[in-house]
């Protein structure tokens, strides 16, 4: 399938480095092109762009990158890699070290929100969501 829309990293200067940490942690992740300035990459066999910027560029949070996580393990998994050197926000987001924010969520939380009118109370007490608290919102 040939996708039309990349979603684009810019960095300052080290996007093969940066990319390639992301590779470490995102399975079925590789660089597919490099350039001098740009890299092509898959995280989860989902395509993007790392472009190098120059010193002029800032991340903020109205751009973030959802992963669907399918258990407690795999939210474990990725909020640690994500947050190693960078920082946990609140009601699942995180940033990791290069600026950029993620969400970390369960594939069943619309499912969750939809059955449950008491589980934004509780997602808006947590950093890392727990399914079972989410599960069991009161």
């Amino acid at each position: 399938m040939t996708h039309s829309i990349y979603p684009a990293f810019r960095f300052k200067d080290n996007t093969r480095a940066v990319l390639g940490w992301y590779c470490s942690i995102f399975s079925n992740s590789q660089i597919i092109q490099e350039h001098e300035t740009a890299v092509k990459v898959k995280f989860a066999g989902v395509p993007f762009v790392g472009i190098n910027g120059g010193p002029s560029f800032t991340t903020n949070p109205s751009i973030s990158f959802m992963v669907i996580c399918e258990s407690r393990s795999e939210i474990d998994y990725y909020w640690n890699g994500i947050t190693l050197d960078g920082t946990e926000d609140g009601c699942s987001w995180c940033k990791d070290q290069f600026g950029f924010n993620w969400q970390i969520v369960p594939q069943n939380l619309w499912k969750i929100l939809n059955n449950n009118p008491y589980v934004l109370d509780v997602i808006f007490k947590m950093k890392k969501l727990s399914i079972q608290d989410l599960l069991q919102a009161q």
